[in-house]
């Protein structure tokens, strides 16, 4: 019984370690998502936030 349960645990440690492929970040790569991204898509919200701000949200430090 007890190499029996060490041959399954080898079987199953092999069976892991051949079944990993060397082109798994080939396959694992999604057809949906956007390779590059241009500046210009990152800088417009940040400056319609930075715009969005009023005085009432900015942190008054002068009163410490």
């Amino acid at each position: 019984m007890k190499t029996l349960k060490y041959l399954f645990c080898t079987l199953l440690c092999f069976t892991i370690v051949v079944s990993c492929t060397n082109d798994f970040a080939e396959i694992n790569e999604d057809p949906n998502r956007i390779n590059e991204i241009s500046p210009g898509t990152l800088i417009n919200p940040i400056i319609y936030g930075l715009a969005a701000i009023t005085p009432a949200e900015v942190p008054v430090l002068h009163s410490i």
